[in-house]
């Protein structure tokens, strides 16, 4: 996986994906729309693959994305698992 790829950016992935929607994913993730939208497609651009397919009736996961929102979720379980 990229350097890129933060648990935060994690995060983000899981919330738009679950929500299939970037303003309901903004507002449970207590962010600004712009910036979530700005960092999901910074993050594409970094690892050169669409992980979203945006479209008027909600976002929808491509391919890669499916597969990343599988580790995506996979690490934060994880990650939750070792939280103290």
């Amino acid at each position: 996986m990229s350097d890129h790829l933060e648990f935060r950016l994690l995060k983000y992935i899981v919330a738009v994906a679950e929500t299939a929607n970037f303003t309901r994913a903004s507002e449970r993730l207590f962010l600004a729309q712009p910036t979530l939208s700005q960092q999901v497609i910074a993050l594409e651009e970094a690892i050169g693959v669409r992980i979203f397919v945006r479209r008027r009736e909600g976002v929808h996961l491509t391919p890669a994305g499916q597969m990343l929102y599988a580790y995506a979720q996979e690490m934060l379980d994880l990650a939750g698992s070792y939280s103290v």
